[in-house]
């Protein structure tokens, strides 16, 4: 299992930046805020200390997600990948 915070069955509150959005999505496994915005950062915070059922639903819903990711496999099909170029 991957995916650091969600697979450890935590609500999460993370930057909308780099590969994040490859396995999470707003309000369905985590929160997404934009970079650059602390004050979205912290009202998003206090959803999930306001919201329990939404932190429950996040929290399901990403250990769902990461149900789906293996570290192993992911380096095997990037290995693949490259090796087919050769």
């Amino acid at each position: 299992m991957t995916r650091g915070p969600i697979a450890c069955g935590t609500a999460c509150v993370l930057t909308d930046v780099g590969g994040v959005n490859e396995y999470a999505q707003h309000e369905i496994n985590a929160l997404l805020v934009p970079p650059r915005r602390p004050d979205l950062f912290a009202e998003a915070i206090l959803r999930l200390l306001d919201q329990p059922n939404l932190r429950e639903s996040l929290v399901e819903a990403g250990l769902e997600t990461a149900r789906h990711f293996c570290h192993r496999r992911e380096a095997r099909e990037t290995l693949e990948f490259f090796r087919s170029f050769l």
